[in-house]
């Protein structure tokens, strides 16, 4: 568009453009110009494919908002870039971006997005001048107990530090600071201390879990499903995310020794096909589990993305698909046509239920680890839709609306 227009400009305002003949220059950079501007026209039924990757596929990206607004990063960073370090970066004042991208952005819950918030020298001098408010991770780092990719020191703010960070003139104020005064350390190691407990229950009771690293695989069980599971009825959960080092080795090794042929698999493997999805006919029979979402759909209040149906209590999602047989899909608009279907009020009390199960226990075993958000949402500290509690090891937030 600029190009055409700086094109258009040279070929107008120069001496030849100027004279009453017409040039065959200027015509040509007239209808460049109008092939631009009618591209930039916007299209109400187009929608970029990285702004809807952003808006249904959060974790393969980073929110740097706050950052920017904080100055910890370059005003001119990306709103939003990849996790995984690819080229993808989105800027909200992009020429390209949707203009509805920032109602769609304030619908979502603060917590949607992982944010990235790199360090800046007022962290560390926050650090030094109140340590009560900040774990102090380094001896469980030295111990095995933490990944060494994890922060030297973390606040519940979310503010992660590292050592190889720190200001000169720091670094001898920090080391000075007692043990003791890390006051938010305490609660770190009894959430460590509680998940290796878990961790070796999990390799000395390899009959009472399961193995759902395969089935996770599947696009209908949610990317929050534990990859561990205890066997009912303690529902515990494992994530291989948080694993401290020496149980991540521990299956390295079990790996290998499988891998060669030297052991079995010690814990049984949640069967990926048990799930597979359900079929029309479990909708027909039974409609009053499911939720009809395909209205929603149509409407725009759901994304194109969305399942058709999703079952009330278990979160399971069923599309309708291309050739559908013709009967099923006349007994479904018999169905809906009827009111058969459950009340798509329901869906949100009961979303996630038993992917998020794990969380709430953890929450309410393990208090110290979780942050609680509840009184700063009545005082308007922070935005109504804002997570009642918030576990940043986990990056995992939870509203009370699901429990």
């Amino acid at each position: 568009h600029d190009r055409a227009q700086a094109a258009a400009k040279k070929s107008t305002c120069s001496p030849a453009a100027m004279d009453s003949k017409p040039r065959r220059g200027g015509v040509l950079a007239w209808m460049v110009l109008a092939v631009a501007l009618f591209a930039c026209l916007p299209n109400p039924t187009c929608y970029a494919p990285a702004w809807d990757d952003v808006l249904n596929k959060p974790r393969n990206w980073l929110d740097m908002r706050r950052a920017k607004q904080e100055g910890r990063v370059n005003e001119r960073s990306p709103d939003f870039k990849k996790r995984d370090g690819t080229e993808g970066a989105l800027w909200l004042d992009d020429a390209e971006a949707p203009d509805d991208i920032f109602d769609k952005l304030e619908v979502k819950p603060p917590g949607f997005w992982m944010e990235k918030l790199p360090s800046m020298e007022e962290d560390w001098e926050n650090l030094v001048k109140d340590p009560s408010s900040w774990q102090d991770c380094r001896p469980l780092k030295d111990a095995g107990q933490l990944k060494d990719t994890y922060p030297d020191f973390k606040n519940k703010d979310g503010i992660a530090l590292w050592l190889n960070e720190v200001p000169m003139e720091l670094s001898d104020e920090l080391e000075q600071i007692p043990a003791d005064k890390f006051e938010g350390t305490a609660e770190l190691q009894r959430m460590v201390q509680r998940k290796d407990a878990m961790w070796k229950a999990f390799f000395d009771e390899t009959d009472s879990w399961l193995d759902n690293r395969e089935s996770k695989s599947l696009p209908h069980v949610n990317d929050n499903f534990p990859d561990f599971s205890k066997r009912s009825p303690e529902k515990e959960g494992l994530w291989m995310k948080s694993a401290p080092e020496w149980a991540l080795e521990k299956l390295d090794d079990l790996e290998k020794k499988f891998e060669a042929g030297d052991i079995e698999w010690p814990w049984q493997e949640r069967d990926p096909e048990a799930r597979s999805g359900p079929q029309a006919s479990t909708i027909l029979e039974n409609p009053g589990d499911w939720i009809d979402f395909r209205p929603a759909k149509m409407s725009g209040e759901k994304s194109a993305r969305w399942p058709d149906f999703k079952h009330v209590n278990d979160d399971i999602p069923f599309w309708i698909q291309d050739g559908e047989d013709a009967t099923v899909l006349e007994a479904l608009e018999k169905l809906a046509s009827d009111g058969k279907f459950a009340d798509a009020a329901s869906y949100s009390s009961s979303f996630g239920r038993p992917a998020l199960e794990p969380f709430f226990k953890d929450m309410t075993e393990n208090t110290g680890a979780w942050r609680d958000y509840r009184a700063d949402k009545a005082s308007g500290a922070v935005h109504e839709r804002h997570p009642d509690f918030k576990n940043f090891d986990m990056e995992q937030a939870l509203w009370l609306t699901d429990a």
